[in-house]
């Protein structure tokens, strides 16, 4: 009797603490769901910047390929109730979409002064996402001051731009909007975008698990473009189907760009080059190199790491991605390539760097004794002889851009502190050699040092010097950690992408600054969290 009793009291005992502990979890619950209110009052500039941005883009986007103005409306209203929707209930999604997206930001492309792609569609409702969520962002880490003074001085650069008065440009039809007057506010707004993805990333990647998903998933979608453009390079060769699939997208057609035999991407040595979602093969190698590093390291420690931080990377795909970055003809592509592969030699295991050394060479030699007997190539040369021709020192002298180099030059002289401003360059640039298309600066830092003067250039390169400052500093540490081959190819694509950026670009682009990103998310786990050891 006494002990059913006591079961009894115990029992009750038992389902009081249960019911209050599901209370205590009611009324958490209840407290999370009252803070969300403050926290979008709190946050309303960032809410309203992530609506802007999403609606802008879309309507834009949606006005370019749809005729019916109702139907752009209706259209516009159904992608932005389903991306709010996803915003606010699914962030992983979304954040998840972002990386895999990350080749839209050169497809799809629609030219008004600046490019709009799907991808500003998906970072705002990333935007959302965070403000919804009641997710805070903080600004107090080094490399995000740093790009928030950039962009301050950016800020500085475009008002002294409105005093710089540029010249008029008679520019084409195609290119009235980008030389509109507007230019310089538009490339302010993407410059900001920019500099806020970098920040959302970097505060996103947290733990072990944020580091990991990261990698795989943009690892497995550069793995799936390499695959995609050589499946590009031999449907040319062999008169197969996808020869360029990016027709299927109609966007670049009606602005001057020429797909398929065209000098632009052949660079007079084969009709082709392949660009996968890309508008250029250059743009191609350059998101090609910020991943291949990465997977050849993991390729190359995979038998020393723990069973928790193996990412699966079929070595099929590496050599693959590897001949499509070959490919593409781009000389920076290659020069790239080689620049982060001398950057992992100073660091990895010299036996596997040389294992990789060989093993990338006899992919060229296959590669190029395959196509060379499918008659790919316009000249009855070996690969070799054609990699020469494409380097060829005499004619990298009478390249264009040496002008337009000239040219930036002689502009920069001339306003030297604070630049002629954002987005102005284009200007000065094009009424010097009297042309009607807006110039670039085939550089995103000699882009910054014409426009954002001696001062924005220093602060954009602190960047840069700091982010390896700190990656070799920990990397030295962490030679025996399981993070050590990820930190090390990261920073080596980052190396690889920094190098070929001194020849193209008027602006960092979402990709790099994802990897830059990335590589501090390490640096910053590796610091704060002890890690299993790989085995030398």
């Amino acid at each position: 009797m006494s002990a059913t009793v006591l079961d009894n009291i115990r029992n009750h005992a038992s389902d009081r603490m249960q019911s209050n502990g599901n209370n205590d979890a009611d009324t958490e619950t209840t407290a999370e769901t009252a803070m969300v209110v403050p926290e979008l009052l709190r946050n309303r500039a960032l809410l309203l910047f992530g609506l802007a941005l999403t609606a802008v883009a879309s309507f834009l986007l949606l006005d370019r390929f749809l005729t019916s103005e109702l139907l752009t409306l209706g259209a516009g209203c159904a992608v932005a109730a389903a991306g709010v929707y996803l915003a606010i209930a699914k962030q992983q999604a979304v954040y998840m979409l972002l990386i895999a997206a990350l080749p839209l930001e050169a497809t799809f492309v629609v030219e008004a002064g600046f490019s709009i792609t799907p991808y500003y569609v998906l970072f705002g409702l990333l935007i959302l996402s965070y403000v919804v969520h009641g997710k805070h962002v903080s600004l107090a880490e080094t490399p995000s001051r740093l790009l928030i003074t950039y962009f301050a001085i950016c800020t500085v650069s475009l008002v002294v731009g409105l005093f710089t008065a540029p010249p008029e440009v008679h520019a084409s039809s195609a290119m009235a909007w980008r030389a509109s007057a507007m230019r310089p506010l538009i490339q302010w707004i993407l410059t900001a975008v920019h500099i806020l993805f970098f920040v959302v990333v970097l505060n996103r990647i947290r733990s072990r698990d944020d580091i990991l998903s990261s990698v795989k998933l943009y690892l497995w979608i550069g793995l799936g473009l390499g695959l995609i453009g050589c499946w590009q390079t031999l449907a040319v060769a062999l008169d197969l189907p996808g020869k360029d699939f990016t027709h299927a997208f109609g966007a670049a057609a009606d602005q001057g760009y020429q797909y398929g035999k065209t000098r632009f991407y052949s660079a007079f040595i084969a009709d082709f080059a392949p660009r996968a979602t890309f508008r250029e093969s250059l743009h191609l190698s350059h998101y090609l190199v910020s991943f291949l590093p990465l997977a050849i390291g993991i390729v190359l420690y995979r038998k020393q790491l723990p069973e928790s931080w193996r990412i699966r990377t079929p070595l099929i795909l590496v050599v693959i991605s590897l001949a499509t970055l070959l490919l593409t003809m781009s000389r920076s592509g290659w020069i790239a390539f080689a620049g982060a592969m001398a950057f992992m030699f100073c660091f990895c295991s010299k036996a596997r760097m040389l294992k990789a050394a060989a093993a990338t060479i006899a992919v060229i030699a296959v590669a190029g004794l395959a196509l060379k007997s499918l008659g790919y190539f316009r000249f009855d040369l070996d690969i070799w002889e054609l990699m020469q021709l494409r380097m060829d020192v005499e004619k990298l002298g009478a390249d264009p851009r040496v002008l337009y180099l000239q040219t930036l030059w002689a502009t920069f002289v001339q306003y030297p502190l604070l630049g002629v401003g954002i987005g102005n360059y284009g200007l000065f640039g094009a009424a010097r050699l009297g042309m009607d298309v807006v110039l670039s600066a085939h550089s995103v830092f000699l882009n910054a040092l014409v426009e954002t003067g001696i001062i924005g250039f220093a602060v954009l390169c602190s960047v840069i010097v700091h982010f390896f400052w700190s990656a070799i500093g920990t990397i030295r540490k962490s030679r025996t950690l399981a993070a050590f081959p990820m930190l090390v190819g990261v920073c080596a694509g980052v190396f690889g992408m920094t190098i070929q950026y001194c020849t193209f670009g008027d602006r960092p682009g979402f990709h790099y600054l994802f990897m830059i990103a990335l590589g501090y998310a390490m640096i910053r786990f590796i610091r704060q969290n002890p890690l299993p050891s790989t085995v030398k």
